[in-house]
């Protein structure tokens, strides 16, 4: 796995074990650092702010997966029709590819995760059902409280402004707003 960081700031690794002995690298990031990662696959992921994703050393022959445990990340994914890309979030939300571009925000602080897609075709779902099946331009937000699913348009050019330092907010509240700084700038809004 090739790593790149962009900005200031170390990388920090650690391995772990699962139940299927699957060796797993952790990525973090720390205020106002985003981190560019390549994949065995050739997959690339963008990790931004304030952020923890697990990744295998070595992909399985039936999937490939990744665990976005806090944070957002936009996912650059290589076209595999044997082996769908799936990325799990430790709130439940559920993404699979088999190759496209897209965002996860799913940080913990936040009521809702949303997932916008730049180009090809996803299927989100929870622990329970598909909330949608999204293409270029489509987006969901899923309500980790209540469960409620909301479906949007975005424009594709702007789902990853932040991986060029751009933040961009729309009907966003005060705590996506203050997330937003204190990944930015490291200042923090009460």
């Amino acid at each position: 796995i090739l790593w790149r960081t962009i900005g200031n700031g170390n990388i920090g690794l650690a391995f772990q074990a699962t139940a299927d002995q699957l060796v797993l690298r952790e990525v973090q990031t720390g205020v106002r650092q985003l981190k560019q990662l390549t994949l065995p696959d050739s997959s690339i992921i963008y990790v931004n702010a304030n952020s923890v994703i697990r990744i295998p050393e070595v992909f399985g022959n039936e999937k490939r997966e990744v665990f976005l445990d806090e944070g957002e990340a936009y996912f650059e994914v290589s076209r595999d029709t044997l082996r769908p890309f799936i990325v799990q979030t430790v709130v439940g939300v559920r993404v699979e590819v088999l190759g496209t571009a897209f965002n996860i925000q799913a940080y913990g602080k936040l009521e809702d995760v949303s997932v916008a897609v730049s180009h090809g075709q996803v299927r989100v779902s929870d622990t329970i059902q598909v909330l949608g099946e999204l293409k270029a331009a489509e987006g969901i937000r899923y309500n980790r409280s209540n469960g409620k699913v909301w479906k949007a348009t975005y424009d594709p050019e702007l789902v990853n402004t932040w991986v060029k330092g751009t933040v961009r907010l729309e009907e966003a509240g005060f705590a996506e707003l203050a997330l937003a700084l204190y990944n930015l700038y490291g200042v923090r809004l009460e």
